[in-house]
């Protein structure tokens, strides 16, 4: 790993300080040497892999673990130089960068080692790089509730959360699949947003509270219709009801934390709001889920 991350380090780096001293020459010459750097560095983890594997199919079950927790950190290598690789790239025709290598070097690692949050994490990074920003949610909080959580996932969500707080969707018209990602989104941000808005005396607080049941229903309004039309997959279905699951597991806890014994009081009334407001926006997402099904079977 040293052998690579800590080149990768100078590298960008130097490349940072070039774009700010707004030296393009040198720039672009940087990029163009650490854009080779990292071939290199991925021509190196893609055959340790194929090592890995070789030996892992002749490997006994019971004396797999090393190998296996090899495997994962190469993949979770492998997927990190596919990432800053395509941070060297210039954009693709059509204004997006590509992070298919990255996310299938993340994906194996889950199926390689399900229990270990630290591929979901990296999935949340690409997420959060590409704006993708209820998978970047989605992700994080995955790596913080697999079996062996990933302790920078904590700071990622917040970070994640923290985005685009005061951007309030347009909830006047019917919504399409991202769309309605994006409301859920805003809504949970909202909820989570209850225990800041209720320390500092905020007058917000009132506020995000009056607004919260009518977005609910519109949520749940656009859910129904996007199941009916088959828009809305099952996989983000799972992912909406793994968010709200987090959230009434989470929440009585965080807030006491945070808080402290001196406000043990206030800690607990924001913490049954906030588990409370998620249990509802569950219940009647599922609600409305059911409703779409039981048309289904009658017909």
């Amino acid at each position: 790993k040293a052998c690579f991350y800590n080149p990768i380090r100078e590298f960008r780096g130097k490349i940072a300080r070039s774009q700010r001293q707004g030296d393009a020459k040198a720039t672009k010459q940087l990029s163009r040497t650490f854009a080779i750097f990292l071939d290199d560095a991925a021509g190196f983890y893609m055959g340790l892999l194929q090592s890995l594997e070789a030996k892992r199919r002749k490997e006994d079950p019971t004396s797999r673990t090393l190998t296996v927790k090899a495997t994962l950190g190469a993949l979770i290598y492998a997927g990190d130089i596919a990432r800053y690789r395509v941070q060297c790239e210039d954009s693709q025709g059509d204004g997006k960068k590509n992070w298919d290598r990255a996310r299938t070097c993340y994906h194996m690692a889950i199926q390689v080692a399900p229990w270990s949050g630290n591929p979901h994490n990296q999935l949340g990074v690409v997420a959060f790089q590409a704006e993708e920003d209820f998978e970047a949610v989605y992700r994080y909080m995955r790596a913080m509730l697999a079996e062996e959580p990933f302790g920078s996932a904590t700071e990622n969500l917040a970070r994640a959360l923290r985005k685009g707080m005061d951007e309030a969707p347009d909830i006047s018209t019917a919504a399409t699949a991202p769309e309605f990602l994006a409301r859920f989104l805003h809504l949970y941000r909202m909820i989570h947003g209850l225990e800041r808005t209720q320390l500092r005396g905020d007058p917000k607080a009132n506020t995000v509270l009056r607004s919260l049941p009518p977005l609910v229903r519109t949520t749940a309004s656009s859910l129904s219709a996007l199941c009916k039309n088959g828009q809305l997959t099952d996989e983000d279905l799972l992912k909406v009801f793994v968010v709200c699951i987090f959230g009434m597991s989470t929440y009585s806890i965080s807030s006491q934390a945070r808080l402290g014994k001196s406000n043990a009081a206030l800690s607990g009334e924001i913490a049954v709001l906030q588990r409370l407001s998620c249990i509802a926006v569950s219940f009647s997402l599922l609600r409305a889920a059911w409703g779409v099904y039981e048309k289904r079977v009658e017909r």
